[in-house]
Parts: structure tokens; C-alpha cells; sequence
């Protein structure tokens, strides 16, 4: 069962009419304050504004713009952190995964402790399959923040690409004690427990959070399919995915059954369904 998806060329003249607009925005707000040689902004209060632009511009979908809309910002105001943050996250959308990390790098240089930079950093290094990489940025972003729920998520999904499934659950319970709604983390904890063959208890942390993504509805389907309840886990599948796929599924859950525990964990692990791996990088940016 899908979501309806809009008319394309609904879409398509709309996304034209947003950057139509965004362009124009953008135009005013480096045209009103430059100077007459270099059109260079110069007048500080404009930079808010063009950190809403660019802000929106991701928000909308369009890193190439947001890109290019933070290197003015940066030009502005050479000395703060938000806009090469800012460039980092749209070289991420962007899939330009190298570049990023050399964005959050510069960042770090100007804040070291910074929490959003090393939390980039370590994403960036769980897309590139670094997660030993991974791991030290959110161990270091958590000696300044260690209640935060998003570096505890982190840092567990670090652990679980590592085969440290115990340390990772651990930190999942942190996070999710900290934070009771952070539904990442919760939804985390669930599929690593399947991992470690405890599928009561994740169809337990699971089950109330349902609501929450179609991911979420996923691992709750595959606890139920490796403890051989198939009727449940058909039926969670067939709320997000059509007959076919979930058949396809419900086949790769009995595959799993005659598995060990730890054949059971590589297998989870080398699947994008489970743990997502990210695009190959497409190019740099522009």
C-alpha cells in the first residue's frame, strides 16, 4: 500500500515556480546591500536572510542552490560555523560524501566541541562505511553533551556496523531513557535486538511506536517473521509494500530462520533494507 504521489507536472511546476521565486529572493538579497564593483554583500544584517534562504532552499530540495546560497553567507560572515555546516549537509543531499567531510573538517577547525559538526562528521562517516571513523565524532560530541539522544543514536548505530551489538543496545536504552520520544533510537534498539535474537522484546520497544515510518513497521514485520509468527509479519509488511514485495520478504524471513544467530546478524547487516547503505557518491559539487 502506497502514499498517492501528486501529478508530475504538478510537481514539476511547482518545484519551477519555488526556485523561479527563491532565485529572485536570493537576487534581491545580494543586490540590495553590494557594492557597485564586486556585488559583494556587505551589510551584516542581511545575513540572517540569506541563512533563511539557503535553510529553505534545502528544505525545499534543492541542495545545489542551498550550496551555493551558503558560500555567499560564508563570504558574509567568514568566521562563523552555520553556513559551512550548512554547505557540508547540502554536499551530503548532494551525495558528494568527501567534500562534506572536508566541510565539517573546517568547521571543526573554527569549533572543535561543536555538536552539530561532529554529528555531520559522523554521519558522513557511517555513509562512507567508516564507522570506526563514525564513532570517535560522536564519542567526542557526547563528552560535551552526554544526554544527548541524537549522538547516543549515532554512536549505536556506529557500534552496530562495528558487530558490537551489546554496547549498541546499551546505548540505544540511553538514549531512549533520555529521551522517551526520540523514535530513532527506539526504532534502532528494536532492530538490534532482532540481531541478537531477542525478538520478544523487540516486538515490546516496537510495537508502540508503529505509527511512527514505514521502517519502523519494517522491523517489527522481520521480529515477527524470525520468530515465525508469518501471519503477523505479512500483515505489517502488506501495510507499507504491495503483495510481491512482501511475498519477496516473507521468503528472506524463513531464509533467516535457518540461520545462526551470528549468520542471522551479518546477513541483517549486509542488507540495505535493514541497514541502509547510502548512493554511490554521484559527483562533486558544483
Amino acid at each position: 500500500m502506497f502514499p498517492l504521489v501528486p501529478d508530475p507536472m504538478t510537481a514539476i511546476l511547482t518545484a519551477s515556480r519555488a526556485r523561479a521565486l527563491l532565485a529572485a529572493l536570493v537576487f534581491t538579497a545580494f543586490t540590495a546591500c553590494s557594492d557597485g564593483d564586486s556585488g559583494h554583500v556587505y551589510t551584516e544584517g542581511n545575513y540572517d536572510s540569506v541563512m533563511r534562504l539557503a535553510a529553505g532552499a534545502r528544505s525545499s530540495g534543492d541542495p545545489i542552490n542551498a550550496l551555493n546560497i551558503y558560500r555567499k553567507a560564508r563570504e558574509m560572515r567568514p568566521s562563523a560555523i552555520e553556513p559551512i555546516i550548512g554547505l557540508a549537509g547540502a554536499m551530503v543531499e548532494l551525495g558528494a560524501y568527501e567534500e562534506a567531510v572536508a566541510a565539517y573538517q573546517d568547521a571543526l577547525k573554527i569549533s572543535p566541541s561543536h555538536p552539530d559538526a561532529l554529528r555531520g562528521l559522523g554521519s558522513v562517516f557511517i555513509a562512507l562505511d567508516q564507522p570506526e571513523l563514525a564513532l570517535a565524532q560522536y564519542d567526542a560530541a557526547l563528552r560535551n553533551a552526554p544526554d544527548d539522544p541524537r549522538s547516543l543514536n549515532g554512536r549505536g548505530v556506529a557500534l552496530d556496523l562495528m558487530g558490537r551489538h551489546e554496547e549498541a543496545r546499551a546505548t540505544y536504552k540511553v538514549a531512549s531513557e533520555k529521551a522517551p520520544q526520540f523514535v530513532p533510537a527506539r526504532n534502532n534498539l528494536g532492530l538490534s535486538l532482532i540481531v541478537g535474537g531477542y525478538y520478544d522484546e523487540a516486538i515490546a520497544i516496537l510495537t508502540p511506536i508503529t505509527n511512527a515510518s514505514p521502517r519502523v513497521r519494517s522491523n517489527l514485520a522481520l521480529a515477527y517473521g524470525i520468530s515465525g509468527d508469518m501471519a503477523q509479519a505479512g500483515r505489517w509488511l502488506r501495510s507499507d509494500y504491495d503483495d510481491e514485495s512482501s511475498a519477496r520478504q516473507l521468503v528472506y524471513f524463513g531464509q533467516l530462520r535457518t540461520l545462526s544467530i551470528p549468520e542471522r546478524a551479518a546477513s541483517l547487516r549486509n542488507n540495505p533494507l535493514y541497514f541502509p547503505r547510502p548512493a554511490t557518491p554521484r559527483r562533486p559539487p558544483p
